[in-house]
């Protein structure tokens, strides 16, 4: 058994003793109040029972559970709880459910109340007189939260063994991620081809996520089409338990997934989000879904399909509002590629026919959001006009003009699991896009554009780390510069590319290593190191598009070897009502004996942990 393995035993073993003694003391503080252990960044959800008739449960505007948390800091949390029918699948019955992630170590408590909307809003006090409104709830509880084994492990491996008060941001940031998967039959969970259609969009494809619409079979009366108009608010429970299962699975395969709400069952955007029917859906998608870590929100999906400034701001605040998660949202904004500032949004979505480079960085440079092109680019699209070698490029320029990624659709808009493998063509150039810029090494978060740096082609990086050029092929660059010329109402020459290029490498300080690698296939040729310091001139392999890669050579990261671990365990928090407790609990691993086989001639493990239990016991004498 290896030390680490040794240490995860025991380690879960002290924590076992520290807790029933946390939970003891508590108890004894506050015996009506039941303590749950949960991991820091876990999940925690329960279920609640309401047994009153309701005209609809799933109407927030009826009837809301509101649970208040209150962090071992004193913050304050608030989500609001869901129905899901009988708690097992069945689309009728008395349970309410809500859900939890604590990003803090320590106690917290959490109080519960039913709201009733079809009471008459007050002024803050109750009616006839001069008392404010009663302000008990209908239950509470508390939570204790750990760091998990890996998470208490890198602490002691740093030699931070002190009181734990450590905090994990829920909202990873929308940039760079670098393109999803458009995907329609995703409540299809118990088909078994779900499983391998998600691991090629991951393996194959090399996609960061995929795009779901929730249409009409999200809703009880559409449940076996999208093409329906629900005839009452009653959602499928059925349904939306499926698309919890569709979204586990990606969490599984580390996939994200970008949620978009659309319309009442026709092509037309005709979603408004303010009807008793739409916000039904919208705070019922939140409160349900947020809570998975990949999810953003959005709005809109077709390339004719924009909402003005006004409706983008409100939609992606309310969606705020709901969303004590805080995941990314935003709205398909204005006319095509015209960005503006939405205060609301967490990233731009943004979309046109076919952009060409310059488009694509006005955009991305008029905006102060992470920009999104939600489209779903995709080949022989009418209004998109992309084919093979269009859909390569504008993927390249989104990135290397700073913007966040895009969407890929299939022929039919997204991918469906009986032809998903025969759909998209070339699909070695996705995977070899995605291999690129999610590479570890590679942090392109404080790139900027380097266009001033080159003669051709498109730049991006950063002096005395990396320039990345995309160079376009002979015919495009053509085109691209004809274009250019004809917008200008300028005259257009004849114009050739050449096979070479000149880069300013003045302001690099360190020698770089050069190499070109084929957008089509991933692969590197021409490999060299060369002198910086002035400007180079390189020779383009071919005709054909290519991505220029300078970089400074890596330093392998040296890594300490661990001789000797020890872990202090401390928690601190006060009980309700001003009852202050400080219990202890240390527990010593020492593995600074282990031979080089990993067995240790020193202190047994069962030896550490009746040591701690006795130090455990000792703390709660104190």
């Amino acid at each position: 058994m290896s030390w680490q393995d040794r240490y995860k035993r025991d380690f879960f073993a002290v924590a076992g003793y520290m807790l029933t003694l946390l939970l003891l003391l508590y108890s004894a503080a506050a015996p009506a109040v039941r303590v749950v252990p949960v991991i820091q960044g876990e999940v925690w959800e329960r279920n609640f029972d309401y047994t009153l008739p309701l005209a609809n449960p799933f109407d927030t505007t009826e009837l809301a559970l509101v649970v208040t948390f209150i962090s071992p800091s004193k913050e304050e949390r608030i989500v609001t709880g869901f129905h899901v029918g009988d708690g097992g699948g069945g689309q009728t019955g008395i349970v309410w459910r809500a859900r939890f992630i604590p990003d803090e170590t320590g106690l917290w408590t959490y109080t519960y109340k039913w709201i009733d909307g079809t009471l008459p809003e007050s002024d803050g006090t109750e009616p006839n007189s001069d008392e404010p409104v009663d302000e008990t709830v209908d239950g509470e509880g508390a939570l204790f939260v750990a760091l998990d084994y890996e998470a208490q492990l890198k602490k002691l491996q740093a030699g931070d063994s002190g009181s734990v008060a450590t905090t994990t941001s829920l909202a990873d940031p929308f940039i760079h991620v670098p393109f999803y998967v458009t995907l329609e039959d995703y409540l299809e969970v118990d088909d078994p081809r779900m499983g391998i259609l998600l691991d090629y969009v991951k393996d194959s494809l090399g996609a960061n996520g995929v795009a779901i619409i929730l249409k009409n079979q999200v809703w009880n009366t559409c449940r076996e089409t999208n093409f329906c108009k629900p005839a009452f608010d009653f959602l499928d429970i059925a349904n939306w338990d499926r698309l919890d299962q569709f979204i586990q699975m990606l969490e599984d395969r580390d996939l994200a997934v970008n949620i978009m709400f659309y319309g009442s069952g026709d092509e037309a955007p005709g979603f408004e989000g303010q009807s008793t029917t739409e916000t039904i859906l919208l705070q019922y998608a939140v409160s349900r879904l947020s809570i998975y870590k990949g999810v953003s929100f959005d709005s809109g999906i077709d390339v004719l399909e924009y909402r003005d400034s006004e409706w983008s701001e409100w939609f992606a605040g309310y969606i705020a509002d709901l969303d004590a998660n805080d995941r990314p949202v935003s709205s398909r904004q204005s006319d095509g590629f015209t960005a503006f500032s939405c205060a609301s949004c967490t990233y731009d979505s943004l979309g046109d026919e076919r952009p060409d480079f310059n488009t694509i960085l006005a955009a991305i440079s008029g905006s102060s959001n992470p920009v999104f092109y939600t489209d779903r680019w995709r080949v022989g699209f009418s209004r998109g006009d992309f084919d093979v070698d269009s859909i390569r490029q504008s993927m390249w320029y989104t990135m290397i003009a700073g913007g966040a990624g895009f969407i890929l659709g299939g022929r039919n808009g997204s991918l469906h699991l009986d032809d998903f493998e025969e759909d998209l063509q070339s699909t070695e150039q996705y995977k070899a896009f995605s291999d690129f810029w999610n590479d570890e090494d590679r942090d392109a978060s404080t790139y900027t554009t380097c266009n001033d740096k080159v003669d051709i082609g498109h730049c991006f990086g950063e002096v005395d780390r990396e320039y990345v050029v995309y160079v376009e092929q002979v015919d495009a660059f053509v085109a691209e510069q004809a274009d250019a010329l004809a917008a200008a109402q300028t005259a257009v020459p004849a114009v050739e590319r050449g096979n070479e290029i000149i880069v300013d490498l003045t302001d690099w300080t360190l020698s770089a290593d050069v190499g070109w690698m084929d957008p089509k296939t991933g692969e590197v040729r021409d490999e060299k190191v060369i002198e910086v310091g002035d400007k180079v001139t390189l020779t383009v392999p071919t005709d054909d598009d290519w991505v220029l890669v300078i970089s400074v050579p890596q330093i392998p990261e040296l890594k300490p070897t661990i001789s000797r671990v020890i872990g202090v365990l401390e928690y601190k928090f006060s009980a309700p009502e001003g009852t202050t407790i400080i219990p202890r609990v240390i527990g010593v691993i020492d593995y600074s004996a282990l031979g080089s086989d990993g067995a240790s001639d020193a202190t047994s493990a069962a030896d550490v942990t009746d040591t701690a239990a006795t130090d455990a016991a000792a703390a709660g004498d104190q």
